[in-house]
């Protein structure tokens, strides 16, 4: 996370509870998930944070109940994607707590393409994150490359062949964000 991070005390207050399940979403708190915080037990996609949480919720076991569950999504992701989940949280009556995090930055931005899809070409479609890294890796206030040092710092002590294959997810994401912001561009024009 960047010093200045306005969720690292969201990210370090969570990381202290217990008894809490935490489905996570896009976003710059996202790199709460890894080291040191390991805030987020699950994230999968843009979007699917209060998704994620309503299911956790609903498939609880008896001595599950005291266990809560929160979403965290942020300001930008919850106006691209997130309302549906909402929505699904109130009609089911979920039992969920919404933590809709602002960073007063939008570091979003909505693509026309499918990063599984994308990822599968390198070879293995659990290059889905790494893709989306690199696609909004243009749009951040420090240089790609950190961004791209960073993501594959977690597996310097991995193959070789593994992190060429990161490398590879992370510049097919950056090429694809570049293509669609052309087409994006073509269409306004017109």
């Amino acid at each position: 996370m960047c010093v200045a991070c306005p969720h690292l005390g969201v990210d370090f207050t969570l990381s202290q509870l217990r008894k809490l399940t935490i489905s996570g979403d896009i976003g710059g708190y996202t790199l709460g998930f890894g080291q040191p915080w390991h805030v987020l037990d699950a994230c999968i996609s843009m979007g699917a944070s209060m998704g994620m949480a309503l299911r956790l919720d609903k498939g609880r076991s008896d001595t599950e109940q005291n266990h809560e569950i929160v979403a965290v999504i942020g300001d930008s992701t919850f106006l691209l994607m997130g309302m549906q989940g909402l929505l699904d949280i109130v009609h089911n009556r979920g039992n969920v707590t919404v933590l809709l995090l602002d960073n007063r930055a939008a570091g979003t931005r909505a693509y026309s393409f499918d990063a599984s899809t994308i990822a599968q070409q390198p070879g293995d479609i659990r290059l889905g994150n790494t893709v989306m890294l690199g696609a909004i890796s243009d749009h951040l206030s420090f240089p790609a490359e950190v961004l791209e040092r960073c993501a594959l710092k977690r597996f310097a002590s991995k193959k070789a062949e593994l992190i060429e294959l990161k490398r590879r997810a992370f510049a097919a994401g950056q090429a694809a964000a570049e293509d669609a912001a052309k087409a994006e561009a073509t269409a306004d024009a017109r």
